[in-house]
Parts: C-alpha cells; structure tokens; sequence
C-alpha cells in the first residue's frame, strides 16, 4: 500500500492510489485540490469497481438518493465480495 500511495495523483493512470480510491468510495468525481491548487479535473477511477457501482444503480439496487449517506446506500442489503484484490475486491468492499 505504501508504495502504491507515493505515485503522485497526476501520475497514476489506473486510478489505484488513496486519492482516488477514497474518491470512489465518497462518490467524488472531480479532484478538488491539485498540488495544492483548486482544480475542476475529473476523478481517475478504477474502472472495474465503478462500472459494478454503475450496474447496481442500473438495477435499482444502490439507493442513490441524498438523505442517505456515502457508504450506507447498500444498507440491509446482502453483498459478497469474492477476492480482496487491490484492483477490484478492496476498492469495492470499501
């Protein structure tokens, strides 16, 4: 993970380093801050985590409304995550 997350966020290309990991877990699709500079860039996220999110909005089984917070919107639901890899396992489970 450490050095994973010492890739600079303009340099990481598949979207894996803490940035943009926390970035999908919040739903955040623009980085707010570059080097310390206010920016409207877009998020880089994983792609295959993101396309799962994107399929269960789809089916109607990620409650996307607003009074429900980041991080609950699968709650009551039953969820298996097989293989808790760095690419796709860790980010989704988050």
């Amino acid at each position: 993970d450490h050095l994973r997350d010492t890739v600079a966020v303009e340099k990481d290309v598949e979207g894996l380093c803490h940035t943009y990991r926390n970035n999908l877990y919040h739903n955040t699709r623009y980085l707010k801050t570059l080097q310390g500079v206010l920016t409207d860039k877009k998020c880089l996220l994983p792609c295959t985590p993101l396309a799962i999110v994107k399929a269960l909005e789809h089916l109607k089984l990620y409650d996307t409304s607003e009074n429900i917070p980041v991080g609950k919107r699968l709650y009551q639901k039953t969820v298996t995550v097989i293989n808790r890899s760095e690419i796709v396992g860790r980010p989704l489970s988050a």
